[in-house]
């Protein structure tokens, strides 16, 4: 993101890795492209199993919050190499660049 604070990896399988330098979370997202809304999906399940595996790098709290900074349903822009997310129900926006 442009504040250089969270770092987003979206895979074609639908996957989204989620970094802020410390903590590495991965979820799920769906898009639809015709109405450019992006949908990022947070499971319960999903963030026990991450701490789980990470053996004491990242607990259920650390991989929450990371995760929950970015959960939501998101109108999307993308110009040149900059996408932008905007909340639909508050309106803040994220900017990310391609790196």
């Amino acid at each position: 993101s442009e504040e250089g604070d969270i770092t987003l990896v979206i895979g074609d399988d639908a996957s989204l890795r989620v970094e802020d330098g410390s903590v590495s979370a991965e979820t799920e997202y769906t898009v639809d492209k015709k109405t450019k809304v992006l949908t990022i999906h947070v499971r319960d399940e999903g963030i026990l199993e991450q701490a789980e595996a990470s053996e004491g790098d990242a607990s259920e709290g650390e991989i929450r919050d990371l995760l929950g900074s970015v959960e939501g349903t998101y109108d999307y822009n993308i110009e040149g190499s900059t996408l932008t997310l905007t909340e639909r129900e508050y309106g803040s926006q994220m900017v990310f660049e391609k790196e």
